[in-house]
């Protein structure tokens, strides 16, 4: 079995990391989840949907994760990981960072403010059953 370094895209445009990573899936794939969630931090790179979609089917491990982003400063990155990983959530997904979402977009900090991630959350949120 390849080394899960593999797994991982060397920059903006390696599409083949993705579907290798998708060969094997998860959880295997569970001991790089915060590698390859950095790319789903710009929406405009992409291998941002295609990663997406990879990360959809992780299951619970990757909340952790996710959560770690959305209580950070980095409003940049809340906004497009939001439209990454929320244009086709799992429901599962949906489900466990719904409270997080709801928090950005009814309590959003300034940088959030400055970034609009309250105003995608909110697209988000009045998506969603």
């Amino acid at each position: 079995m390849k080394k899960l370094e593999s797994y991982i895209p060397k920059d903006k445009y390696d599409l083949g990391a993705v579907e290798r990573a998708e060969k094997i899936g998860f959880p295997a794939l569970n001991p790089i989840l915060s590698s390859l969630l950095e790319w789903t931090i710009d929406s405009n790179w992409p291998i941002a949907p295609s990663m997406g979609r990879l990360l959809n089917k992780a299951g619970p491990e990757l909340i952790p994760h996710v959560k770690k982003i959305f209580h950070s400063d980095d409003g940049t990155a809340k906004y497009h990981m939001i439209i990454v990983l929320l244009s086709e959530p799992s429901d599962s997904l949906r489900k466990s960072i719904k409270p997080e979402i709801e928090r950005l977009a009814y309590y959003p900090t300034k940088k959030d403010l400055e970034e609009e991630v309250n105003e995608v959350a909110m697209n988000y949120l009045n998506e969603w059953p």
